[in-house]
């Protein structure tokens, strides 16, 4: 009997950086308690993947606490404002654009938690930290993503040390051999 396989296919990731990604997310000098929402991508009008996987990248100015983490949120958006803009929360509260966010509640009422990058048992500076892959499920063609700082310890400077990168994940049928 011939069966059907189904694999998931990895498709080509999506970059948020202060400079030279996809779209734009400055997470440079990001304060202690502060947050930054990434300007929209347009994911497309055609077939797009339900399933992705969010990793984040960074990079703190000094030593972080153990335990402490950098969350991730993601806004979707599914309705458009007057003129066609698409709004990514209901009642258009978080800007379109990329944006310093002062207060946690603006990201919680309009963003989901998709993950956090927590602070290791041996934190140190000038040393590259990288999330565990955040998987997470949208349908929605607009989205954004909102980073939290929940450390005591702002993120360095430097454009090139902060990134999300975002992968789609298609669902692969093969045929029956």
């Amino acid at each position: 009997m011939a069966t059907n396989l189904i694999y998931r296919k990895l498709e080509t990731r999506h970059t948020f950086e202060a400079s030279g990604g996809d779209t734009v997310l400055t997470l440079t000098s990001l304060g202690t308690l502060a947050g930054q929402v990434s300007a929209q991508w347009d994911r497309g009008a055609g077939a797009i993947a339900e399933d992705l996987v969010a990793i984040l990248r960074t990079q703190w100015a000094s030593i972080p606490v153990e335990g402490e983490t950098l969350d991730g949120y993601l806004v979707e958006g599914w309705e458009f404002r007057d003129g066609g803009t698409p709004a990514v929360k209901e009642g258009g509260d978080l800007p379109s654009t990329d944006s310093a966010i002062a207060n946690l509640g603006d990201i919680l009422a309009g963003g989901r938690y998709i993950g956090s990058l927590i602070v290791p048992n041996t934190p140190a500076v000038d040393t590259e930290y990288i999330s565990l892959p955040m998987p997470f499920r949208t349908a929605a063609r607009y989205i954004q993503f909102a980073v939290w700082n929940a450390t005591v310890d702002g993120l360095t400077a430097t454009a090139g040390e902060h990134e999300l990168a975002v992968y789609p994940s298609a669902l692969d049928i093969q045929a029956a051999a």
